[in-house]
């Protein structure tokens, strides 16, 4: 077990597995561990993790973390980009959040599973896994919402009479919906 307060750059590199309790007022870190990695960090500037399995929460300007078994996240902040490959499933504590200003690109071989209620993946996501449960994606949200919507304008737009009542169902199914629909030359009433 590591307790580390106020250092500049760490690299810390074991053998077997290592937990990360107390970590902060760091500028970077870089982890190695030849087994199960637990780290809590608050660091400046960037963290890379490998190790496996690992769990990871804390602050950072981003995060790598390279697994090769399965990821656990808990709350999570980061002021720009996170990555992720995982030879496994990754998931996310229940009641905590990930916040996530950049750019989220996973990668794993098992699911992923991140649906804590306040998570914000504010410039959106690229995953690739066996299965896939995400909420947060504020860009997926807003082009998956977009898509409702257009198609939800064509359908007025072929069938006037039912053309209110199928947007209507959209806006009421898809509360968080902001796109810009243009309606010309369609009846809506």
């Amino acid at each position: 077990q590591v307790n580390l307060v106020r250092a500049s750059d760490v690299s810390i590199n074991a053998s077997g597995g290592l937990q990360i309790s107390t970590l902060s007022q760091v500028d970077s870190l870089d982890i190695n561990a030849g087994g199960r990695l637990v780290a809590d960090f608050d660091v400046r500037q960037d963290v890379t993790l490998r190790g496996g399995p690992v769990e990871a929460s804390g602050q950072a300007q981003s995060l790598g973390l390279f697994s090769t078994g399965n990821v656990l996240f808990g709350d999570l902040d980061l002021d720009q980009d996170l990555v992720v490959d995982a030879r496994g499933n990754i998931g996310q504590r229940p009641g905590s959040q990930m916040l996530v200003s950049g750019v989220a690109t996973i990668d794993a071989t098992g699911a992923v599973d991140l649906t804590g209620p306040g998570n914000s993946f504010q410039s959106g996501m690229t995953v690739a896994a066996a299965s896939i449960r995400i909420v947060g994606d504020v860009v997926g949200d807003a082009e998956e919402a977009a898509a409702a919507a257009a198609a939800a304008a064509a359908a007025a737009a072929a069938s006037s009479s039912a053309g209110s009542s199928t947007f209507a169902s959209v806006l009421r199914d898809n509360p968080r919906l902001q796109a810009t629909v243009n309606l010309d030359g369609a009846r809506v009433g």
